[in-house]
């Protein structure tokens, strides 16, 4: 067996290990914001964009570790998250902030519109979004920035795209939007 294809069984069996009961639940109830599920979506998301690379990254590895032991919000925040994501996303207004907040368990989070992209040559009301999330838990806040598309992107209208000329999959799918890391975009 070589060495891609037992890194990447290993890497499998390792990630349904690291799937948290949270992450599943989030999943199966359509709650996938990616600010609220960022570690183990950017961990499966690494994988898929670095598989096609001749040796694996040993940095899978650590993203794992961070999707298995990194602080991340329970189900219920989840799915509070993600349902101020997608009234952000379907509020016309850029620069607007949409908040949810969690007493009893310490945790908030925020998601902010930063711009909005029309696709090239479009009149459906096809459009990139960029926007800033943040989470809070307890005492930590991590501040995530992503890009929403509601229509694919491919190599010719922006998708980003490794150093080997592939297009890089989205982060998650959700609603009809495609959800990005906006650092892949120059």
């Amino acid at each position: 067996m070589n060495l891609i294809k037992f890194s990447s069984l290993l890497f499998l069996i390792t990630l349904l290990n690291a799937c948290s009961s949270t992450y599943s639940k989030a999943s199966r109830n359509g709650c996938l914001g990616p600010g609220a599920n960022y570690y183990t979506q950017d961990a499966i998301n690494f994988n898929e964009r670095t598989k096609r690379y001749q040796y694996q990254s040993p940095i899978v590895f650590v993203k794992i570790f961070k999707s298995m032991f990194g602080k991340e919000l329970e189900f219920k925040d989840r799915c509070e998250h993600t349902k101020i994501l997608k009234k952000a996303l379907n509020n016309p207004n850029d620069l607007e902030s949409y908040k949810w907040e969690n007493k009893k368990l310490q945790t908030y989070g925020k998601v902010k519109i930063l711009k909005t992209t029309p696709k090239p040559m479009s009149f459906n009301g096809e459009v990139c979004r960029d926007y800033i999330s943040f989470i809070g838990i307890k005492n930590k806040v991590k501040k995530y920035s992503f890009r929403a598309c509601n229509y694919r992107l491919s190599l010719f209208n922006g998708a980003p795209v490794n150093s080997q000329g592939f297009t890089i999959p989205p982060l998650t799918k959700f609603d009809g939007w495609e959800f990005y890391n906006l650092n892949l975009f120059g």
